[in-house]
């Protein structure tokens, strides 16, 4: 339709491209005007929005909706094969990293783990060679009766002798663990930690080499630690995490995008698993296809809301634009500022109410999360206007 009016009529196609951008930021607005919050204790409106998205497949649905129930809107989800056939889903709440104690001595009688309640957290963001760096924390811990968690990027054998020594001695109750990663991604992680656990409050804090938060329960593992129940101060944490779905979200190498949405679910403190397993590649293929574009719609609707589906939504987005345009019904040619503003608008009243027309009636209260809408008008847009600016197109028949 774009291109033939601009055959057809001899319109400038930049013109026409930039008054396209009007409409769709009307359209837009609109959409975002009427959209409905949700939150993920709404588990009605999430599942009609993982049904959509899921065509009509009532299991995986369930199982998505279930998911992001636990881990709520700032929760990540992670899609894994699995040997098991299926589709199984796991929650891990709170920060878990994969490295446990840096000697087994400190699990007394003969326990492979241990758990530290009321923890006091230490970030040591250097290599620790002297024990007398830390007495002041460790002082601090047992004037106050709490045990202590020591995480380092590494730790001097005397130290952790020191540390052990004191342990035994009932002097205090504690653990060292050996951070995970190396170079920036571990200062990374001492930074996200750090902001998580209270031990960072302010950007001066940032430079800070020793950092002490706190947790409910610190469980430490031969290969594993767990943090649960993190403090820290809101405005810092709310700071944070904007930043990193900001990071998560501009990110466009994909390994590094990986990198940052591991991130992301490590701080948010809530990751989910959903653990995919079939009798052929092929088959595990089609359920994380189909997984993925069921997580994305979810996650788009928690951020942004939900509209009405079925093209219901833009069909009305239509009808607004075609009434500020008109007067009874009968377009006033003054109100369009050139022929490619006509052009434009036409093309946009018309796109808009495609997707209402071809699907018939929906029903009225399927939703689709706004975010989805205006982000595939946009791509339409976006694609309508580099053929319409193009010279030459190379098509595939």
């Amino acid at each position: 339709m774009g291109i033939r009016m601009v055959k057809d009529h001899n319109l400038n196609p930049f013109k026409l491209r930039m008054y396209l951008d009007k409409y769709m930021n009307s359209i837009i607005k609109y959409l975002r005007s009427i959209s409905s919050p949700i939150v993920p204790s709404d588990k009605e409106t999430l599942l009609k929005v993982a049904l959509n998205s899921a065509n009509g497949d009532e299991e995986l649905a369930e199982k998505v909706t279930d998911l992001f129930m636990q881990i709520g809107k700032d929760g990540v989800v992670f899609v894994k094969n699995s040997e098991i056939l299926g589709v199984h889903t796991q929650v891990i709440k709170g920060i878990s990293i994969d490295r446990g104690y840096v000697s087994p001595m400190f699990c007394v009688n003969g326990q492979s783990s241990l758990t530290l309640d009321n923890c006091k957290i230490l970030i040591a963001r250097k290599v620790i060679r002297d024990y007398k760096e830390i007495i002041p924390y460790m002082q601090e811990a047992s004037t106050e009766g709490r045990p202590i968690l020591l995480i380092v990027p590494e730790v001097d054998n005397t130290v952790t002798e020191l540390f052990l020594t004191n342990v035994y001695n009932g002097v205090i109750q504690g653990c060292i663990v050996q951070a995970p990663f190396s170079n920036e991604r571990q200062d990374d992680f001492f930074q996200d930690l750090g902001i998580a656990s209270g031990a960072i409050k302010e950007d001066k804090d940032k430079s800070s080499m020793y950092l002490l938060g706190n947790a409910e329960k610190v469980i430490v593992g031969r290969y594993d630690t767990e943090f649960r129940g993190l403090t820290h101060d809101k405005s810092a944490y709310k700071r944070h995490l904007a930043f990193l779905e900001d990071l998560v979200q501009t990110q466009t190498d994909r390994l590094l995008a990986e990198k940052a949405g591991e991130r992301l679910a490590m701080f948010a403190g809530s990751i989910g698993y959903i653990h995919v397993g079939a009798s052929s590649e092929t088959e595990v293929l089609e359920l994380k296809d189909k997984l993925d574009d069921v997580i994305h719609a979810v996650k788009a609707a928690l951020k942004e809301g939900t509209v009405p589906a079925g093209g219901v939504a833009l069909n009305n987005a239509a009808h607004l634009l075609e009434f500020e345009y008109s007067m009874e019904g009968n377009h006033i040619p003054e109100s369009y500022e050139s022929e490619e503003d006509k052009a434009a608008f036409e093309i946009m009243v018309g796109l808009c109410k495609i997707p209402y027309e071809n699907l018939g009636i929906p029903v009225s209260t399927s939703k689709d999360p706004t975010k989805v809408v205006y982000t595939a008008l946009k791509n339409a847009i976006s694609v309508a206007g580099m053929l319409f600016t193009s010279k030459y197109v190379i098509l595939n028949d």
